[in-house]
């Protein structure tokens, strides 16, 4: 209880410093500061035993609730509109610039009709649209299959600048010998086909083959989280560690296509104004193939595996940093 002349509260036991508290006598009041005094040092003395000097607490206090904000801040962050909004420029950009070039280079081919620009406007107004469904259905979700589809789909968008425009449309809409034009887009496209076929063992290997699902798709408070960035760097890992013959077959694949069109031009007698668009086709199909497996990888772990792991466990599957 507290004393009503000196305002200080009642007694507390500090070592030999029994109270502050004053009698009521004023003998004794002109003691109460020095007592005091002694009794905080005491009981000072004592707190510091027991908690150090306060600052490891107040730092430990300090990294859990700054660890705490900051997964409060992932929680609250969507992933699904922040790639969405990464994306949207890629899918606009690609496709659109792909219908200018495909226009000004093809565009008085008699072959190419609207075709040369067309295509790329049709990507364009495809992949925006999707995005906006997306974004509609799976906005503050973060879903990792939505995730996936949006990644997909700026993956398409840069496919058909490299792969459609540069090499596809050389063998569809230039001058050159039908012969050599269809033999060219029957490689591609083979060529296409094999290594999409490629990725997808490979890739699936990696799922059935590894501990990488156990891994990559971590159960946190009844939902499991998928990291992308450790996501990538252990598929990289575990892929490795396969030694898959993979990486001789692409040594192979991506040379082909640039020595087949060196081969044809040193042959040929017309090196005239198709020589760039042969360079720009050499070039376009090794770099299309890589986007090829990287569409497969996006597609098998970002959007197929996470609808059978929801369907087995029963349990959302979430993208976070």
């Amino acid at each position: 209880m507290a004393d009503g002349r000196s305002g200080i509260a009642g007694p507390f036991d500090c070592g030999r410093y029994a109270c502050c508290r004053p009698s009521g006598g004023e003998e004794c009041w002109g003691d109460v500061k020095e007592i005091c005094g002694l009794s905080a040092k005491c009981c000072g003395q004592r707190l510091r035993s027991l908690f150090g000097d306060g600052r490891e607490m107040i730092g430990a206090v300090t990294e859990i609730v700054g660890a705490g904000m900051s997964e409060a801040h992932q929680v609250d962050r969507d992933y699904v509109v922040e790639m969405i909004g990464k994306t949207i420029p890629i899918c606009l950009v690609f496709p659109l610039s792909g219908a200018g070039l495909g226009y000004v280079i093809y565009g008085d081919s008699r072959v190419a009709s609207g075709l040369s620009w067309e295509v790329g406007v049709f990507v364009a107004i495809i992949c925006c649209f999707l995005l906006a469904f997306v974004y509609s259905k799976y906005r503050r979700t973060n879903a990792l299959m939505a995730y996936g589809i949006v990644m997909s789909l700026g993956v398409v968008a840069i496919y058909y600048f490299f792969g459609v425009l540069g090499y596809f449309y050389f063998f569809l809409f230039s001058d050159e010998n039908w012969i050599f034009r269809w033999i060219g887009a029957a490689f591609g496209l083979g060529l296409s086909v094999s290594w999409m076929c490629v990725a997808y063992n490979n890739v699936k290997n990696v799922i059935r083959a590894t501990n990488f699902v156990e891994r990559a798709f971590v159960g946190i408070e009844g939902i499991i989280v998928y990291r992308i960035q450790n996501g990538i760097l252990l598929f990289d890992e575990v892929n490795n560690q396969k030694r898959s013959p993979r990486k001789i077959y692409a040594s192979a694949v991506y040379g082909v296509a640039p020595f087949g069109f060196v081969l044809y031009r040193i042959l040929s007698t017309n090196f005239g104004g198709s020589g760039v668009l042969v360079f720009v086709a050499a070039l376009g199909m090794p770099v299309s193939l890589w986007f090829v497996g990287f569409f497969v990888r996006v597609y098998l772990i970002m959007i197929a595996l996470p609808v059978k792991v929801e369907r087995q466990q029963q349990k959302r599957v979430v993208v976070a940093a």
